[in-house]
């Protein structure tokens, strides 16, 4: 879900580096391959900011993808027709909203409720039970989308959740996060951004519910494991693991 990406600012030409770092390679690529994934069923952009998608175009080079899972509307976007186009290869592409259910994808599709131009308010937010945790990513959706999906899916809740938007104040409701009865949140944020995120208020919100939030900014990498065989969970992030009782 989503493959990060630097937003180009303007840059006088003495400020343009002569060579640049590859994420997508140094990391993505590297972890998967280090897990022993050399091709992807699905890849999904949950909207056209360069910040979400700006990798892509190496993943495509470097890994055989069979799916790619866009916002409806998307692919008439000039970011899509820059950045992902090109690079797509026999790759299928899937523009979706809330009524598209794709065979064999894990995920329940809960927004967009229509076509857009993949700005956040169009940003894709998916639902699925892993494990023992209900688990729901959307984006970069401002709060309006998010009180939209409590309002169209009532008895919804959540007890893991990818904050909204890097923990921007734009995302993150906390009436509506209180509804879903949010438990653990993940915040994905650069150290030091310059956008200041994660936000006070979302940080605020975070400490008025209770919720154990993990940071990319202090905990680095983050993953969430499950285990069928004997059905516990934990977290596990670059300094220690996290379980239930933590």
């Amino acid at each position: 879900i989503d493959t990060g990406g630097k937003v180009a600012l303007p840059q006088e030409e003495w400020q343009i580096s002569k060579t640049s770092s590859n994420q997508a390679k140094s990391i993505i690529i590297n972890y998967l391959q280090s897990k022993g994934i050399n091709r992807l069923d699905f890849l999904l952009l949950t909207h056209g900011d360069m910040d979400h998608v700006g990798n892509a175009k190496y993943l495509f080079s470097s890994i055989k993808i069979k799916h790619l899972i866009v916002p409806l509307g998307m692919t008439k976007t000039n970011s899509f027709r820059r950045e992902i186009k090109p690079y797509l290869g026999k790759t299928d592409v899937i523009e979706v909203t809330n009524q598209v259910q794709i065979r064999n994808f894990p995920f329940r599709i809960l927004h967009p409720f229509k076509s857009g131009s993949a700005v956040n308010e169009d940003s894709i937010a998916l639902f699925a039970k892993v494990g023992n945790l209900n688990v729901l990513t959307a984006g970069d959706l401002p709060q309006d989308g998010e009180r939209e999906i409590a309002s169209r899916y009532p008895d919804l809740k959540i007890d893991l959740l990818k904050f909204g938007h890097h923990g921007s104040k734009t995302s993150s409701n906390i009436n509506v996060l209180n509804h879903w009865q949010v438990k653990y949140g993940i915040i994905s944020a650069g150290r030091h951004n310059r956008y200041g995120h994660p936000k006070k208020e979302t940080l605020e919100t975070i400490s008025r519910l209770k919720i154990r939030a993990f940071n990319t900014q202090t905990n680095g990498m983050i993953r969430f494991v499950y285990n069928y065989d004997n059905d516990k969970s934990y977290f596990q992030t670059f300094t220690k693991d996290f379980n239930d009782s933590d």
